[in-house]
């Protein structure tokens, strides 16, 4: 963690620093080249303020700091690959050199990349609805609603969530599956503001159940843990559970754990070996007879979950990179980065998340609901 965290620092201060240097180059012949200067070094330092230094300030305050820092963060992607450019140019002395065409080369450049951020804002912001059709040969027929990476807090408001829950209740589900990073970091913000409230208008007969994602160890437990109930959601911890009389569920803590709580971490045997309450079973042995789904915020491997009698595997975390070129970096990362699957007779699904994280854009993924209608005899689609 200490290691992620230094080379991000590293990156993001090196890509500021590179497109502050580029704009001060472009803007040479003009002194409002300072006032660009302390706009870019002020945006720099906003997400530090906002996440890391936000007890100094007002908690709104806070939030607002942290979010003019994330639009920066974005940004800086696109500002950098602008900046590339300048200093190609540049070194084959064949770039902008008059006055008015650095203003027109710097006013490309915030145009471009401003225009590519409303695009990737208004793509985050539009949710959309995936659907698919899953067949079994057990006695089920039920429509699932999985939703992941909320990452309720500065970035994700009362106002989209309602507008996702308002989107799940037109959907009619029979159970609705959150997997993972319900919550963010600054989870008192939420807490304090209620942005998961409208939760609580669903009516799903078979009810609301999570796993939690590494950003509620991150945020604090047990608080995390206390909000997330009081919505009506029921948390599987490394635990098991019969939902009616045809599906097991299963919820594996996050891999995560271990780095922020003094607990030992169950391995996916010893959730099998274990047996639920009021039954004799192992989980194992329910799982042979009985349509079976495990949720599991990040897999690295999804080998490990093949022939092991679970139906559906279900997780998020990935983002799928949210925008570029990032996604194409979490490719590389995880054995399925995005999308649906089936490996050794099991269905295992990577949600994009149905919040952000970060920046608020999506460019190369979607905010998502994903719908599964199971059914025995039913093919997918």
């Amino acid at each position: 963690m200490r290691a992620f965290f230094l080379i991000f620092i590293c990156i993001y201060f090196g890509t500021s620093t590179f497109v502050i240097l580029h704009t001060m180059d472009v803007l040479k012949p003009f002194k409002i080249r300072f006032l660009f200067l302390i706009l870019y070094i002020l945006l720099t330092f906003a997400i530090f303020l906002g996440r890391i230094w936000g007890n100094l300030f007002p908690l709104d305050v806070s939030a607002w700091l942290a979010r003019l820092g994330y639009i920066w963060m974005g940004l800086l992607v696109y500002m950098f690959v602008w900046s590339v450019i300048w200093l190609i140019l540049r070194f084959f002395s064949i770039g902008p050199d008059l006055a008015i065409h650095r203003i027109l080369f710097f006013l490309g450049e915030i145009i471009l990349c401003f225009t590519i951020f409303l695009v990737g804002y208004t793509n985050a912001r539009n949710v959309q609805v995936i659907r698919h059709n899953i067949g079994t040969d057990k006695e089920l027929n039920i429509r699932i609603v999985q939703i992941s990476d909320n990452h309720l807090g500065f970035m994700n408001s009362e106002k989209q969530f309602r507008i996702i829950i308002e989107k799940i209740n037109q959907l009619e589900p029979d159970l609705l599956l959150i997997t993972g990073d319900f919550l963010e970091n600054e989870h008192n913000y939420a807490i304090i503001n209620d942005i998961g409230k409208s939760l609580t208008s669903l009516n799903i007969s078979l009810g609301i159940w999570a796993i939690l994602g590494n950003h509620e160890y991150i945020s604090g437990i047990e608080t995390s843990i206390d909000y997330m109930k009081s919505l009506g959601i029921s948390i599987l911890r490394d635990d098991s559970v019969m939902i009616g009389d045809s599906l097991l569920l299963i919820g594996q803590e996050d891999q995560t754990m271990q780095r922020w709580v003094n607990e030992p971490l169950k391995g996916l045997d010893d959730l099998l070996s274990s047996t639920i309450e009021n039954d004799d079973l192992s989980v194992a042995e329910i799982a042979k007879n009985k349509f079976t789904i495990l949720m599991t915020h990040q897999i690295k491997n999804h080998k490990l979950y093949e022939k092991k009698d679970i139906d559906l595997v279900l997780s998020g975390h990935t983002h799928f990179g949210q925008y570029f070129p990032f996604n194409i970096i979490t490719k590389k990362l995880f054995d399925i980065a995005y999308g649906l699957e089936k490996r050794g007779g099991t269905y295992m699904y990577v949600s994009s998340g149905t919040g952000v994280w970060g920046p608020p854009m999506r460019l190369g993924s979607r905010s998502e609901i994903v719908v599964f209608d199971v059914k025995k005899g039913l093919d997918k689609l």
